[in-house]
C-alpha cells in the first residue's frame, strides 16, 4: 500500500507555480544540450541494475508493508485497438525518491480495454513517467525523469532500447518529463534544467532512430518549469505560465498566449477541430481547464476543480474532459465539435476514490470509456462508461448512464460496475470548499509541528549537537525554515481559492 510522504498536503500545486517563472522565453542563442544519444547508454546510469528483466513481476510490493518504501504505481496511460498501455512504477525510498534495487523498476502493464482483464506486463528498466504510441510503427515511447533516458519499446515483441541523451549544458543538467509522437517516426520530448532560479524549459525532437532530428535546433520555450509537449498539426504546444508553439521542422518558438501569473498548465491535448485543451495544475481557485483558440490567440477557462492534470475531447459525445488531482475528480465538459465555449452551467464531476492522474477516452458502441490513473489508493486503473445516449452531459445522472470498474495489480482482480458519483456545478463547488477546509486544518497542524521542531534545531546549531556536523545542522534549520515558507504560502493560496469557490457557489443558486 502507498504510504504518503511527510506532511504532505493537497496543495503542490503552489509549488509547481512558483517554479514556472513569469517573463518572455529566453532568446533563442541561450546555451541548449545536444541531446546525442550516441556514445554512453542506459547501463552508465547510476540508478541502473544490470539484473532489471530478471526480476519478474517482484516490482517491491513486499517492500512497502513497512515505513521506508513506497509504490510508486500507475501514471500515464495510452490506448490502440482493444489494449491500454499503463505506465507502471515499483518501489520507491521514502527518503530520497529513488527506485529501489533488486526489483522490477518500472512497466508497461497491458489491459484489455474493454474488459480491463490483465493481459501482460513489459519489463522496463527504470521507474517511467510518461508514455506515448506511434501510430503506425507498434511502438511506445517511453520517457524517466529521474533517469534522464527514454525507451522506444517494441509493442509485438515487449522489447525495449533505451537511450541516454547528453542532456548538459554548461552546469545544467536537463530532466525530461512528456513525450508526443510527431511525423514520420518522430518523437519530441520536453525538458526542464532543474529546480528554483534560473530553471529553463526546451523541447528535443528525435528520429525515428532515436538521434537528435537533423535541421531542427532545440530552443528555450520558457524560463521557468514548461512540463507540456503536445503534437498537433506540425507544431508542439508547450509553456506552463503561457502558451508557446514550437515549429516541428525547425524548432522556432512562437508564443500563442502571454503568461498568466495564475496558470500552471500541465498538459495540452486535443480539443474540437484546431482548438486545443489546457490543465492548469492550481488549487487556489482559478480554473483548472483551458479551451484554446491557437489562431485566435484567445482562450476561455472553467473552474471545475483543483490541480488539472490531463484532459481528453470526445467529439462524438461533444465531451471534455480533465483529471483533477486535487479534487478526486474527472469532470466531464459539455463541448460541442462545432466550437463554443466553456460554460459552468454546462459540466459535472465524478468523483473517483485517490487523486486521479492519467487520463485516455475512447468511443465505441457502448459510449464514451475514459481509463483513469488515480494516486494513492492503491495499483488501480478505473475505467468509467458513459452511455452513448449522454450527449454533452444530459442525462448522465440517469439509472445506467454511467458506470466505474476497477483493475487492481496486487490480485489483477476487475470489479463489478458501480454507478458514478455525479456532482453538479454547485455540488462540485462545496466539494472543493470541503476540501480547502481540510487542506487548511492540515495546513495548521503542519505549521504547529515545524514550529516546535524549529526553535530545537535552531538551539542545536547554536550549541553545536553531539554527532553532527555544523553543514548538517545548518541543513536542517534551513529545511524547516523554508517548509514554514512554503506552508505559509500554500496557506494563504487556498485561503483566496475559498473565496473565488465561495463566489462560485453563490453564483449557482
Amino acid at each position: 500500500m502507498h504510504q504518503l510522504p511527510r506532511r504532505l498536503t493537497l496543495s503542490i500545486t503552489v509549488a509547481l507555480a512558483a517554479l514556472s517563472g513569469a517573463g518572455a522565453a529566453l532568446a533563442d542563442t541561450a546555451a541548449m544540450p545536444s541531446f546525442a544519444t550516441s556514445g554512453a547508454g542506459c547501463d552508465t546510469i547510476a540508478l541502473y541494475d544490470p539484473a532489471w528483466a530478471s526480476y519478474g513481476d517482484n516490482f517491491g510490493q513486499a517492500l512497502t508493508r513497512g515505513k521506508d518504501y513506497f509504490m510508486s504505481g500507475f501514471y500515464q496511460l495510452a490506448g490502440r485497438g482493444n489494449e491500454i498501455y499503463v505506465a507502471y512504477g515499483g518501489a520507491m525510498a521514502n527518503k530520497d525518491r529513488q527506485q529501489a534495487k533488486g526489483i522490477t523498476p518500472g512497466a508497461l502493464v497491458v489491459l484489455d480495454a474493454d474488459t480491463l482483464a490483465h493481459k501482460r506486463n513489459i519489463a522496463l528498466p527504470f521507474l517511467p513517467h510518461s508514455v506515448a504510441l506511434q501510430a503506425g510503427h507498434d511502438r511506445a515511447i517511453v520517457s524517466y525523469t529521474r533517469a534522464g533516458a527514454f525507451s522506444l519499446v517494441d509493442l509485438a515483441s515487449g522489447t525495449q532500447r533505451c537511450f541516454r541523451p547528453d542532456t548538459t549544458a554548461g552546469k545544467d543538467t536537463y530532466r525530461n518529463r512528456y513525450v508526443t509522437p510527431g511525423d514520420d517516426g518522430s518523437f519530441y520530448v520536453s525538458y526542464y534544467s532543474g529546480w528554483g532560479e534560473g530553471v529553463r524549459s526546451t523541447v528535443a525532437k528525435f528520429g525515428a532512430d532515436a538521434r537528435p532530428a537533423p535541421g531542427y535546433t532545440p530552443a528555450v520555450t520558457e524560463q521557468g518549469m514548461a512540463l507540456p509537449a503536445f503534437f498537433q498539426d506540425g507544431r508542439v504546444f508547450t509553456g506552463g505560465k503561457g502558451t508557446k508553439t514550437v515549429d516541428g521542422r525547425d524548432g522556432r518558438v512562437q508564443t500563442v498566449l502571454p503568461d498568466h501569473d495564475d496558470w500552471s498548465i500541465y498538459t495540452y491535448g486535443d480539443g474540437p477541430g484546431q482548438s486545443v485543451l489546457a490543465a492548469n495544475y492550481r488549487n487556489d481557485g482559478t480554473p483548472n481547464l483551458l479551451l484554446i483558440d491557437p489562431a485566435g490567440r484567445k482562450a476561455s477557462a472553467l473552474m471545475t476543480g483543483s490541480g488539472g492534470l490531463e484532459t481528453a475531447y470526445v467529439a462524438q459525445g461533444a465531451q471534455a474532459f480533465i483529471s483533477n488531482f486535487h479534487s478526486g475528480t474527472v469532470t466531464v465538459a459539455e463541448l460541442p465539435a462545432d466550437g463554443g465555449t466553456l460554460a459552468p452551467e454546462r459540466f459535472v464531476n465524478i468523483v473517483l476514490e485517490g487523486m486521479p492522474q492519467g487520463l485516455y477516452a475512447r468511443r465505441t458502441d457502448k459510449g464514451t470509456e475514459l481509463f483513469v490513473t488515480p494516486k494513492w489508493k492503491g495499483d488501480v486503473v478505473q475505467k468509467i462508461t458513459i452511455a452513448a445516449s449522454v450527449r454533452g452531459i444530459a442525462g448522465i445522472s440517469r439509472p445506467g448512464a454511467c458506470s466505474v470498474i476497477r483493475f487492481d495489480m496486487a490480485d489483477r482482480s476487475v470489479s463489478k460496475p458501480q454507478a458514478c458519483k455525479v456532482l453538479d456545478a454547485r455540488a462540485s463547488y462545496g466539494h472543493e470548499l470541503a476540501l480547502a477546509k481540510k487542506t487548511l486544518g492540515k495546513l495548521k497542524a503542519d505549521r504547529q509541528e515545524v514550529q516546535t521542531e524549529l526553535p530545537a534545531a535552531r538551539a542545536a546549531l547554536h550549541r553545536g549537537e553531539s554527532g553532527k556536523t555544523t553543514e548538517a545542522l545548518k541543513a536542517e534549520v534551513a529545511r524547516l525554515e523554508s517548509e514554514l515558507a512554503y506552508i505559509d504560502k500554500t496557506t494563504t493560496a487556498v485561503e483566496q481559492g475559498q473565496q473565488k469557490l465561495q463566489a462560485l457557489s453563490a453564483a449557482r443558486r
